[in-house]
């Protein structure tokens, strides 16, 4: 009797068994090489697809009933050894079902059943090519960069894994070398995989792919479901050498794979934080090892975790130091913030000053304010209360145009009430800034001004065409941005950055809010150093000796690490530990804080029988305590990789009350 053994895409960790129907013995070529295709089951009385991951043969019995599936769905295996083998690693590492984990690797129309099945034969797909008339473009490369392909390249040949970590001085100097291994890997006949953390970032390596004649596609969020499944079958089938994306990217189904590449390595949106998650550096390693290829992690300011590993030889350091275009970073002033002068103006007199400078000779500035909105906080002055989300522990941010409350965590709208909605009192508050208040404080200072916001919500309302044409065409004189701009755009006739809120990443409950404060001023001077004009860098803070800063300033990365290093190993954070972040949540209250401390309990007795090495902190309250209705506690845990694994299936074991959720997150940055 022929039993077919499935992975079903469900929370349950386990695979379950069926029947073949009759037309896996009426169509002999079902019979061979039956693992990795599709099949249509009952389950719980739904229609669901599962995965074929074994055929087994057993003797015929009365005991066990089986049902047969309903139909066979691929003439062909879609998925891997290799990719049930990294789902079995997923699902053991980041504390998800093996079933979730499957679906990180399989494109959306491939995963539902009530979906036409898409005839790729028949859809028109366009392969990113360069018309035959343009000349493949020839790269200079100086004596540093010469051997770093060198060494890269003779791993890549000799099919051997390894990894590098290219900590460059500027971009161009990283890409150059980007380029010719991923020309060496062409030449073999092996895939790449680029990885950039953000889409907009796509765009300048698909020109330079063009100038190589390269076939390649694109992979990101921005795609169709459709193109992602054409994109799935030419990988797979070897029509395609390179994959350019985001994340999600570095599951793309090449069975010869011979190089990925993750370009700003230290970006925290490299890890995945929902259900299944996972992060993109750690399952790079692992496909590289799985087909003797080659990982290169590429950064300006590379996260203390892969900088510790390249000092501690688990990783091949390659540093550059000199560049042949010598372009000169700009100069950083800090401008020390007294609340004093902001009970006024958000922006300093110095800063003001420079501003109007910079719009007198015609020429533009960019201002970064990680705040969205209008106003960021309302407060009724008589019953004292703060207007909050109805399903979070949040304040209600105002927008304007139309005048709207929003919550940047659940999504939620209000209309701005003309009375309290608690005391009926019209002695409302508005305090806080947001980019919408810096635009109309500027324009009360500066009558002609032109200002274009950027910004993801209000981006979002425009087609992105023509949001890049208002950029392009140089018709504004200042540019207000949140973070997600810091490298989406080159202004021709940018030459004063003021960046007014960093101190905003210091009241985050982050172990690394110090490395993102030096990446960030980094970054920024970095992505506009290609513009000839640019001058000045201008930082208004409280914090003016604040080390991340003052390091950031003189571009030193090397004082910056050794100064964080020692705070991590004091206070016993990663690259010294790994942590787990155990949250636990229900929508009561009482039941939440009950139960955490329930599991609180029973953790610290099993840490102590186990005789494991670990920290058990806790428990405390989220930084936000309520979000999207659910009440959240968490307890945190530091400790050997090992332990932590044995701790997490301890906790999947824990017997909870009804009505309470709890989540794991490993390589968890927010602790709050």
């Amino acid at each position: 009797m022929i039993v077919l053994e499935v992975i079903i895409p469900i929370k349950v960790n386990r695979s379950f068994y069926y029947l073949p129907n009759i037309n896996f013995f009426e169509k002999s070529k079902y019979i061979d090489n039956f693992v990795g295709r599709r099949v249509s089951v009952c389950f719980r009385n739904k229609v669901l697809i599962a995965y074929v991951i074994s055929c087994l043969f057993l003797k015929k019995t009365d005991n066990l009933k089986y049902k047969k599936v309903i139909s066979i769905i691929d003439d062909k295996p879609i998925i891997t050894t290799e990719i049930i083998k990294l789902a079995n690693y997923i699902s053991k590492n980041y504390f998800c079902s093996i079933g979730e984990a499957l679906t990180l690797s399989i494109p959306i129309h491939m995963r539902q059943y009530n979906i036409n099945r898409v005839n790729i034969k028949n859809k028109k797909s366009v392969l990113c090519t360069q018309s035959s008339n343009n000349d493949k473009k020839v790269i200079f490369l100086d004596k540093q960069q010469e051997n770093a392909v060198l060494k890269i390249n003779e791993k890549i040949k000799n099919n051997t894994y390894s990894s590098f970590l290219i900590h460059q001085v500027m971009s161009i100097s990283k890409v150059n070398i980007y380029m010719e291994i991923i020309k060496q890997t062409i030449s073999l006949g092996k895939g790449v995989i680029m990885l950039v953390p953000e889409i907009c970032l796509i765009t300048q390596f698909i020109n330079i792919f063009k100038s190589y004649k390269y076939v390649f596609k694109i992979w990101n969020s921005n795609i169709s479901n459709t193109e992602k499944y054409n994109t799935f079958y030419k990988v797979k089938n070897g029509k395609v050498n390179i994959v350019i994306g985001t994340r999600s990217a570095v599951f793309a189904p090449f069975r010869n794979l011979g190089i990925i590449i993750i370009d700003e390595e230290h970006s925290s949106i490299y890890k995945q934080n929902n259900k299944p998650e996972y992060d993109t550096r750690d399952i790079a390693i692992w496909r590289a090892k799985y087909h003797d290829a080659v990982v290169v992690f590429g950064s300006l300011t590379p996260s203390l975790e892969s900088y510790k590993y390249a000092l501690d030889n688990k990783i091949t350091l390659i540093k550059l130091k000199n560049s042949i275009y010598n372009t000169k970073f700009p100069k950083i002033k800090i401008l020390t913030v007294n609340n004093k002068l902001l009970r006024c103006s958000f922006f300093l007199p110095e800063t003001i000053k420079c501003i109007s400078n910079t719009i007198n000779k015609k020429e533009q500035v960019i201002i970064f304010f990680n705040r969205k909105g209008y106003l960021t906080t309302i407060i009724c002055t008589s019953c004292k209360k703060v207007y909050q989300c109805n399903n979070c522990s949040v304040s209600m941010v105002l927008h304007k145009d139309p005048d709207l409350l929003i919550c940047h965590y659940c999504g939620h709208i209000e209309r701005l009430p003309i009375t309290c909605k608690f005391c009926n009192s019209k002695n409302t508050t508005i305090f806080g800034f947001g980019i919408q208040k810096i635009e109309e404080e500027l324009k009360k200072i500066f009558k002609d001004i032109k200002i274009l916001l950027l910004d993801k919500h209000i981006v979002t309302k425009k087609k992105y065409n023509n949001f890049l044409n208002d950029i392009k065409e140089c018709n504004y004189n200042v540019f207000i941005s949140t973070e997600m701009t810091t490298k989406m755009y080159v202004l021709s006739k940018l030459s004063l950055v003021c960046i007014l809120d960093i101190d905003t990443f210091l009241a985050l409950p982050n172990f690394k809010v110090s490395e993102k404060i030096f990446q960030f001023i980094t970054k920024i001077a970095n992505n506009f150093h290609n513009n000839r004009l640019l001058n000045n860098i201008i930082i208004q803070t409280k914090y003016p000796d604040h080390y991340a800063i003052k390091c950031a300033k003189n571009y030193d990365y090397k004082s910056f690490f050794q100064l964080e290093m020692k705070h991590r190993e004091i206070f016993f954070y990663p690259p010294y530990c790994e942590i787990l972040k155990v949250l636990i949540r229900n929508k009561k209250n009482e039941r939440t804080i009950k139960d955490t401390k329930s599991l609180y309990l029973s953790l610290k007795d099993f840490v102590i029988k186990s005789n494991l090495k670990l920290k058990v902190l806790g428990p405390i309250t989220e930084y936000i305590h309520k979000l999207k209705n659910y009440y959240r506690e968490q307890i945190i845990i530091k400790g050997k990789k090992e332990d932590i694994l044995k701790v997490a299936e301890y906790i999947n074991k824990f017997k909870h009350l009804t009505g309470t959720s709890i989540y794991l997150e490993t390589y968890a940055y927010d602790l709050g």
